[in-house]
């Protein structure tokens, strides 16, 4: 009876395990996850007062993703605790007109939030997009992201001007150097949705 009840669930449970973490048909997106937090294949860009900036292809996408990157001597878990603090960025963010966070829901394990990129070009819409936050790392190997993201799928969405973003990811990770500071960055793929220009992708993606 046990084998019997085994021949039928196994096959159930690895279905459900594999549109779980399927790509873009799902919530998580564990692919670009996994591609985000492997350190190989970044490629240096610039950098601007000890930030670096670096880019990197995601396969079967016509957009790189981004890292930022910054040596910091401060607590990580001090940045954990600003990057979850959705309902607050407008006072971490206040250089960046118009960009928009707002907290839909907190929970233990988690936020959801809604956000609103704004583009300053004419006849070019802007984005908007749901997402949620944790704070820890995307997978249980995972032990130097502090916070992962990814958007969302809303159930309930209001239709605005703007265009919903429905594909993304993104990372805070903090990897500990030999002299006791930490290399802090922050990676990023974001799906704009629809033509851009390419410098106001970019621009999307830098955000």
């Amino acid at each position: 009876m046990f084998i019997k009840y085994q021949v039928y669930t196994i096959p159930i449970l690895i279905c459900l395990f594999n549109r779980l973490f399927a790509d873009k048909d799902s919530l998580f997106p564990a692919k670009l996850f996994s591609v985000l937090h492997n350190n190989q294949g970044w490629e240096f860009i610039a950098d601007e007062g000890g930030t670096s900036l670096l880019t990197k292809p995601i396969e079967g996408e016509y957009l790189s993703a981004y890292m930022v990157k910054r040596k910091i001597s401060k607590d990580p878990h001090e940045i954990q605790d600003i990057i979850m603090d959705v309902k607050n960025y407008k006072n971490y963010f206040k250089g960046s007109d118009g960009l928009i966070f707002k907290e839909i829901m907190r929970e233990k394990n988690w936020v959801d939030g809604y956000s609103v990129i704004p583009v300053e070009i004419p006849f070019v819409k802007n984005r908007e997009y749901y997402f949620r936050i944790f704070p820890d790392g995307f997978n249980f190997k995972d032990t130097t992201s502090l916070v992962h993201w990814h958007i969302l799928k809303p159930k309930n969405h209001k239709v605005s001007d703007a265009i919903l973003l429905e594909y993304g990811a993104g990372l805070w990770v903090a990897e500990k150097s030999k002299d006791g500071s930490y290399f802090l960055t922050y990676r990023l793929y974001m799906d704009p949705g629809g033509e851009l220009p390419k410098f106001a992708i970019n621009i999307i993606n830098k955000m």
